[in-house]
């Protein structure tokens, strides 16, 4: 639907043939909706459920079609992988690490070829935020494909990788928006020095503009943390505001977890894994995207990160508050 990308003709005959594919069969559906309802499954439903949830993202061995494949592709490789066959499979799957650079190191020297860098912020001595992210190529792994003439013959695909993360502190609104600004000067200084390897232009930017400390990053709001009752807390009375607490040794701090999608990360681990570059015709319009569109389609609301982040974070406070005999504890600002 995004004429970007898509002119009539060839949506109307993607839309086709997207909807006349069964990815799940009826059996497997009927045990979700079963598992849904009756929160679980009988050990015989689950096994079933699980062999055929498995099937449905295995790598299909029907043929290919060439043309058809060939035509998405001229599009954009994330366009075939998805529209250009009749199955769907399991695209990547990303386990979180906790040294993604000495994985990176690790893994080059055993010989698996890697992408050309860690995506996301710069491996620093101040807290990670948001997350890293990184892979090795995709794997050309054989398929069948069925060519204009009717003839099936042997190829391959790279469709499938392997990528690797390591999650940081979740930014507030306020560090998110420093995050943002503080990319667009690192884009900039990397145009004005391009001799500069693009981590050490990051990390530059990062010691300047970014507190070094977990307890600073919440002093200034920059992030999410939970907070507790320190042991060793000082006597006397206890000041109601967050900062004081933490200055005065009253509380300790725990990073919340960013769990969310990291976009330009994300678009440059697929872009390093893809054939071809994409086409688009930027005079057309673009499909528009946005939560309330995703929530219809998939049936259920979809909340947001901050909520649930700042949900921890004052959940933290009330307890401290009670442990500590205070109505409340005013946040930074």
């Amino acid at each position: 639907e995004d004429e970007r990308f898509f002119v009539e003709d060839l949506s109307r005959r993607l839309l086709d043939f997207l909807g006349s594919r069964t990815l799940f069969p009826h059996e497997l559906l009927a045990l979700a909706d079963t598992a849904e309802r009756d929160g679980g499954l009988e050990q015989g439903a689950a096994d079933r459920f699980l062999e055929l949830a498995t099937s449905a993202f295995a790598l299909s061995p029907d043929p290919v079609d060439r043309g058809w494949y060939a035509e998405l592709e001229r599009v954009s490789s994330v366009a075939a992988d998805i529209g250009g066959v009749g199955s769907t499979h399991i695209n990547h799957l990303t386990p979180r690490v906790l040294d993604i650079d000495e994985l990176y190191r690790r893994m080059g020297a055993h010989g698996i070829e890697m992408i050309d860098q860690i995506q996301g912020p710069p491996r620093w001595d101040g807290p990670d935020i948001l997350l890293r992210q990184t892979s090795f190529r995709a794997l050309a792994e054989p398929r069948l494909f069925r060519e204009g003439d009717g003839r099936v013959v042997q190829g391959d695909l790279r469709v499938r990788f392997g990528e690797v993360e390591a999650r940081g502190v979740a930014p507030t609104p306020a560090g998110r928006r420093l995050y943002d600004r503080l990319l667009v000067e690192a884009d900039n200084r990397s145009r004005n020095r391009p001799d500069l390897p693009r981590e050490d232009v990051l990390r530059a930017v990062w010691e300047e503009h970014l507190p070094r400390t977990d307890v600073d990053m919440a002093r200034s709001d920059l992030a999410y943390y939970t907070f507790a009752v320190r042991a060793d807390r000082p006597d006397g009375a206890p000041p109601g505001d967050l900062v004081t607490l933490l200055d005065d040794g009253w509380v300790d701090v725990t990073p919340v977890v960013y769990e969310d999608f990291l976009p330009r990360s994300a678009a440059g681990i697929f872009a390093s894994n893809l054939s071809g570059e994409s086409s688009a015709d930027a005079s057309r319009t673009s499909a528009p995207r946005d939560r309330d569109w995703l929530s219809e389609r998939i049936g259920r609301p979809v909340v947001d990160p901050d909520e649930l982040y700042a949900h921890q974070r004052d959940a933290s406070l009330r307890a401290v508050a009670a442990a500590l005999g205070l109505e409340r504890i005013a946040l930074p600002g």
